[in-house]
C-alpha cells in the first residue's frame, strides 16, 4: 500500500438499535394484524437511507437508495464535534454526533443513530 492511499476508518449506517421500539411495534403488528411487514420494511429503508464514510482526509455522507446525494467535507474543516445521548442510548451504545464545519457557511451536520459514537468522536477529534 503506497503512502498516497487514504486510510478508511469505516463506513457507518444508523444502528438498528435506535429503531428498536419501532421494530418491536412492527413485530407486534405482524403477529396481530399482518401489517407489520410494511413497518419493518420501512424501518430498514430509513436505516439504509444514509451512510457515512470517514478516512484520513474526508467525511462523506451519502443519502438515498436508488438515487444518491453525496456530500464530502474535509476533516481539517471540522470545527467541533459533540455527542448527544440519553440514558437508554448510553446503555445501548448508540447516539447522535453533532459536527460543526468551520467553513464560511457555518454548516452543522447531525449523524443520528451511530453505533459506538465515542469511537467515531475520537476518530474525528484526533485529526
Amino acid at each position: 500500500m503506497g503512502s498516497h492511499m487514504k486510510k478508511l476508518y469505516g463506513t457507518i449506517r444508523p444502528s438498528r438499535v435506535i429503531f428498536l421500539k419501532y421494530y418491536m411495534l412492527g413485530m407486534a403488528c405482524l403477529a396481530l394484524y399482518g401489517i407489520g411487514i410494511f413497518l419493518l420494511l420501512f424501518l430498514e429503508f430509513l436505516r439504509c437511507y444514509e451512510r457515512y464514510s470517514i478516512n484520513d482526509e474526508n467525511m462523506v455522507i451519502e443519502k438515498g437508495i436508488l438515487s444518491k446525494k453525496r456530500q464530502a467535507f474535509k476533516i481539517a474543516d471540522i470545527k467541533s464535534v459533540h455527542i448527544e445521548q440519553n440514558w437508554i442510548e448510553r446503555l445501548l451504545r448508540v447516539g447522535a454526533l453533532w459536527i460543526s464545519i468551520g467553513n464560511a457557511s457555518g454548516h452543522q451536520i447531525v449523524l443520528k443513530g451511530i453505533r459506538n459514537p465515542v469511537f467515531v468522536y475520537d476518530q474525528l477529534s484526533k485529526q
